[in-house]
């Protein structure tokens, strides 16, 4: 089975955390991966969006953030295995 290799970082207002690494990963899931495309629980899905929600607003507090965002990378790796590397990008 395929590794896919995903960079995780967020990028201002693009309403994203992921984005693929390799050709693999662009040819399943695009550029910008979208948590719904991924094989990824409804609470995970959740957090992601809540995550995502927090970036974007200008009155996030960006030193307790990152740990957060930190958190969810690691809960991503644990939930889709092996076939995914997360790079963490932040």
């Amino acid at each position: 089975m395929a590794t896919y290799r995903m960079r995780f970082f967020f990028d201002g207002c693009a309403g994203h955390c992921l984005w693929s690494g390799n050709d693999a990963a662009r040819e399943k899931y695009d550029y910008p991966v979208r948590l719904d495309d991924l094989p990824l629980s409804d609470e995970m899905k959740r957090a992601g969006v809540a995550l995502l929600d927090r970036a974007v607003d200008g009155t996030t507090d960006w030193p307790q953030f990152v740990p957060d965002a930190r958190s969810f990378m690691e809960r991503l790796r644990a939930e889709l295995g092996q076939d995914f590397v997360i790079v963490d990008e932040l």
